[in-house]
């Protein structure tokens, strides 16, 4: 099997060809959803050179999480044609728990993730105001060497007001661990009271996204929180 790539060509392997064509025939059945594309794990340092990414050698390509490489959009951008407003970028990040990523070496902060991961991999796409984004899926245990991470995520989320998705609810995650624990009904309270800090409220209710349901007993619609 070959690589997911990420070019302007019609190749089965190339994501963003698939996540196109795969959004075309969805919207067309109904144009009301969004869309929303992960990234690669790779993209080659020089597109010119090796825009059917065939090197061989790993020197020649940026390597990120699965689904968290979002450099070619800088290069060959999603179209969805008329569709184009139902498009959200959404990368995944995670701690060094997960994987020792080469960013995570030496003594890493806020602004040496953001030089070495996010700002070229996937931050630019909502600093330039290309398209939405969701952060899909962060997430980890809160002990170091992850905590300094998830602190470091989480202030971006919160300084920048990104959408985002955490990893994970259940307990069985070996390598993040879930919102519950082991049992899988208790609450881990200090991993919630960590993420609760960067989920939407407003005057203490939780907002969800739907503009007629409310999300739980503590929570109002986007009707209620926006007037949408």
């Amino acid at each position: 099997d070959k690589a997911a790539i990420w070019n302007d060509s019609d190749s089965a392997n190339n994501w963003k060809y698939v996540a196109e064509t795969a959004a075309s025939r969805i919207l067309a059945k109904n144009p009301n959803v969004l869309i929303m594309v992960e990234g690669t794990e790779i993209y080659p340092t020089d597109i010119k050179s090796n825009k059917d990414f065939s090197s061989t050698n790993d020197d020649d390509y940026y390597f990120n999480w699965w689904g968290g490489n979002l450099r070619g959009v800088k290069d060959f951008p999603v179209n969805l044609g008329k569709y184009q407003n139902k498009l959200v970028y959404s990368p995944h990040d995670y701690g060094p728990t997960v994987y020792q990523q080469p960013w995570f070496e030496g003594d890493y902060d806020f602004d040496s993730l953001m030089r070495d991961c996010w700002q070229d991999n996937w931050f630019f796409i909502y600093k330039n105001n290309t398209a939405p984004l969701l952060i899909g899926e962060w997430g980890g245990f809160m002990k170091e060497p992850n905590l300094k991470w998830m602190t470091c995520m989480r202030r971006l989320i919160s300084e920048n007001h990104l959408n985002h998705t955490f990893w994970c609810y259940n307990a069985n995650s070996g390598d993040t661990g879930g919102l519950v624990l082991d049992d899988f009904s208790t609450w881990d309270e200090e991993k919630y009271a960590f993420v609760k800090e960067v989920l939407w409220q407003e005057n203490g209710k939780f907002v969800g996204l739907d503009h007629k349901i409310a999300l739980g007993e503590n929570g109002i619609t986007l009707k209620d929180a926006k007037g949408l």
